[in-house]
């Protein structure tokens, strides 16, 4: 089994932010009986046949935020709503008493002040990922929010059930010319918690994706760029039908976090994106690790030097994070020639996991990019997963 962290979730006056914790590592690792292993040629040919849609993922870490955002009131009329400090826009002249993290829920009209209350909330566009697929010629790509708001976000208008919440999602020109787009895709939506500083908001996750886009979309139009909006209803809707989030626009320069590496700091930059590497459960003996660029001729633009691959035993009872557990860090192991290896090549890049055996129990796994001969400044975030064996 394999659950993947996207990353660890930090919340702070009411704003969602990314951490990524960038440990120093200290490398051990123990051999094993690898009598009954398979051959690496074997390896990726089993994981191979049991993944026929494998293809190469790169996600985007973009946590950009926002200080604004629409809701639309029960007659349907959308309202900008502003600003983190709790103050009105000036365009919302009518309504008045704007609270942040506010006790009400369910804003009313009947509210002391005869106008009802609307709230600020948090948003964030956290990651934009991209899948390509080797055997189709087609890429997947997937956006990703968190969002922190005094109401409960369903799937649907509870008063009309045709009335959907969705993502979308435009494929567009240089010059704004919409490619291709869908703009009703239904949408992951996850109750994250209650937002820690700010007690009446809830946080979720909204996760969306458009599928199947033909990779000469993408070499017939080299200026290419995403725009993204997610529309979501609430599940008590007396004043506010639905929240909608700003349309947030990238483009093959834009720069994320006022970070810009290597001319190209943008969804196109191996520093700023991380490239998968594919874990595969033990065959027989013990698991073992495949470079990211393995099963496919086409390359990101910008594609990494190396990889940089950890992974350690989950010792923590409340917790997957990496940085809850206390175990040992340990690297793996090039069979060839038997030595630790922290970075491998995406390309032929192949190590075992020697600890990680049958019945061994869960373990935490962290990769990134690594560029040489100079390493990204700062280091591109790190992905975790969790596996059971």
């Amino acid at each position: 089994m394999k659950i993947k962290i996207l990353k660890l979730i930090a919340v702070s006056a009411c704003a969602i932010s990314f951490i990524f914790a960038l440990k120093s590592c200290k490398k051990i690792d123990s051999k094993n009986n690898i009598s009954n292993q398979k051959t690496k040629e074997e390896i990726i040919a089993d994981f191979k046949a049991k993944n026929p849609n494998i293809g190469i993922e790169t996600i985007t870490q973009i946590n950009e935020k926002f200080a604004y955002s629409y809701y639309a009131d029960k007659n349907g009329v959308e309202h900008l709503i502003g600003k983190r400090d709790g103050t009105a826009n000036s365009d919302i002249a009518t309504t008045s008493g704007f609270t942040h993290c506010s006790s009400k829920f369910c804003p009313d009209p009947t509210d002391a002040d005869g106008t009802g209350q609307i709230y600020d909330p948090e948003q964030q566009v956290n990651s934009m990922g991209r899948f390509y697929f080797c055997t189709r010629g087609t890429s997947d790509i997937s956006f990703s929010w968190n969002i922190s708001v005094p109401n409960t976000f369903v799937s649907a208008n509870p008063l009309n059930s045709a009335q959907k919440s969705v993502g979308k999602i435009w494929l567009k020109t240089s010059a704004n010319a919409t490619i291709i787009s869908n703009l009703a895709i239904i949408p992951s939506i996850t109750l994250l918690g209650t937002d820690p500083n700010c007690s009446f908001h809830n946080i979720y996750r909204v996760d969306y994706t458009l599928a199947n886009i033909p990779q000469s979309l993408f070499s017939n139009n080299p200026g290419y760029k995403f725009s993204t909006q997610v529309l979501i209803y609430f599940g008590c809707n007396d004043y506010m039908q639905y929240y909608l989030s700003p349309l947030s626009t990238y483009t093959n320069t834009s720069t994320y976090g006022g970070v810009e590496q290597g001319g190209n700091g943008s969804f196109l930059s191996p520093c700023q994106r991380t490239d998968i590497c594919y874990t595969n459960g033990p065959s027989p003996t013990y698991a073992t690790v495949i470079g990211g660029y393995t099963f496919c001729t086409y390359l990101p633009a910008y594609p990494t030097n190396l990889q940089r691959y950890e992974y350690r035993k989950k010792t923590s009872l409340t917790s997957n994070a990496w940085s809850s557990q206390s175990s040992n860090i340990l690297w793996g192991r090039n069979p060839s020639t038997d030595s630790l290896i922290h970075d491998m090549s995406p390309y032929t890049g192949f190590l075992r996991l020697d600890s990680m055996t049958v019945g061994s129990g869960t373990w935490i796994v962290r990769y990134r990019n690594v560029t040489t001969p100079t390493d990204c400044s700062p280091e591109s975030p790190w992905i975790e997963e969790v596996y059971t064996f």
